[in-house]
């Protein structure tokens, strides 16, 4: 799934939301003591069913699961079970009157639950602090920080699906000349207009990275070679079918040029990548405005 940009302040209030979710719940603990230690009553969240739905976190992680799915999903559902076993451990502790077997046994359940839930909230903190400054500005699109994990994720995806995994290395045609012409405003535009163009012909479970200056990645699922040289076609075609406005009626038509790569299904990223740099260059001597087709993967031979 291509990760969406998340604006500054929707990523300042989710660290706000799970720093209030880490201190209400690490309160828990201090709470149990006096109620156990005074005889306070519990807090409602601490012994309602479905405290875990109902409670202020457990409504913020159901409005907000797809955004940190975009992260890792794996450790969303981890985070969801540590939370409700948190709430059904509390709840059984304080409204069933364990014997003190069971109240050990419980105890160590809402210590683990706690402890999983504050480290996998302390890992979606993390990621959303990283989210300000691996994403590019110009184009909203991701840098290369989430490139590994996005190859080796699209990779197995491939693999299971029994589908194709093409890579697509693209770079803007004389990018340079646009600059030294317009300056680096119209060069910033261009890159902006091009991000929008490929975003638009692309399909969107299909990510798109900007990789440095003018170049841009995308990978691409197909059941064959031509499906993948169609998805690429289709994009240069709406690009040149959509010149970038300049000032008043001038507009510049902008080109790319194009390498693409078979994945092999258990190749590396580096791989991969030159032989779609090579087909790029290619393409760059024979005259730009191009899609050219790189070397297929190296068979690995099976012992």
């Amino acid at each position: 799934m291509q990760r969406k940009k998340l604006e500054d302040p929707v990523i300042d209030r989710a660290i706000e939301e799970i720093d209030q979710a880490v201190q209400s719940h690490l309160d828990w603990t201090r709470h149990l003591l006096r109620l156990y230690m005074l005889g306070e009553p519990p807090r409602i969240d601490m012994t309602e069913p479905g405290g875990h739905s109902s409670c202020h976190f457990g409504r913020w992680l159901l409005a907000n699961e797809s955004m940190l799915e975009q992260y890792d999903r794996d450790k969303v559902q981890r985070l969801k079970f540590a939370h409700e076993e948190l709430h059904s451990t509390v709840r059984n502790l304080l409204l069933e009157r364990p014997s003190e077997d069971q109240k050990r046994a419980l105890m160590v359940r809402f210590e683990s639950s706690q402890t999983t839930m504050i480290d996998m909230l302390s890992h979606f903190r993390g990621r959303l602090a990283e989210s300000r400054s691996h994403y590019d500005p110009l184009t909203g699109l991701p840098l290369r920080h989430f490139l590994e994990h996005s190859f080796l994720e699209f990779q197995r995806r491939t693999r299971r699906n029994k589908s194709l995994f093409y890579l697509a290395v693209i770079d803007v045609d004389y990018f340079k000349s646009i600059n030294d012409r317009f300056g680096h405003n119209t060069g910033d535009d261009a890159l902006a207009h091009l991000a929008h163009i490929l975003l638009k012909a692309f399909r969107e479970n299909e990510p798109l990275y900007r990789i440095g200056g003018e170049e841009f990645l995308h990978f691409l699922e197909v059941s064959e070679q031509a499906e993948a040289l169609s998805a690429v076609h289709r994009a240069m075609n709406l690009l040149r079918a959509t010149p970038l406005p300049v000032s008043g009626s001038t507009s510049l038509p902008l080109t790319v040029t194009v390498g693409i790569a078979q994945v092999g299904p258990a190749e590396v990223m580096r791989e991969a990548l030159e032989r779609a740099d090579c087909a790029l260059y290619k393409g760059k001597r024979d005259g730009r405005d191009r899609c050219v087709v790189g070397a297929p993967p190296v068979e690995i031979p099976r012992l």
